[in-house]
């Protein structure tokens, strides 16, 4: 199925008819470009707490990370000198 409809066009093919054959209109594709970023701006500047509580969370691993004891230490019965 082809979209061939300007007004059903998803904005990144939109951007990309604003290019000419032999010439860009570069002012127009960069204000149509920031204008399709702003919303994913916008919802970032929104959750970044939730982003960064996530990217902290996925950097913690083994028992900690499920809430369990944090781990000691080495086994005191695999220490040289024990037996």
């Amino acid at each position: 199925m082809v979209n061939t409809d300007p007004a059903k066009m998803p904005i990144s093919a939109g951007l990309t008819s604003l290019e000419g054959q032999f010439e860009t209109n570069y002012p127009v594709m960069m204000a149509g470009s920031l204008i399709a970023s702003l919303p994913v701006i916008v919802l970032y500047l929104f959750l970044q707490r939730h982003f960064v509580q996530g990217i902290a969370q996925s950097g913690t691993k083994g028992r900690a990370a499920r809430g369990a004891e944090p781990h000691a230490g080495p086994n005191p019965r695999f220490q040289k000198g024990t037996t």
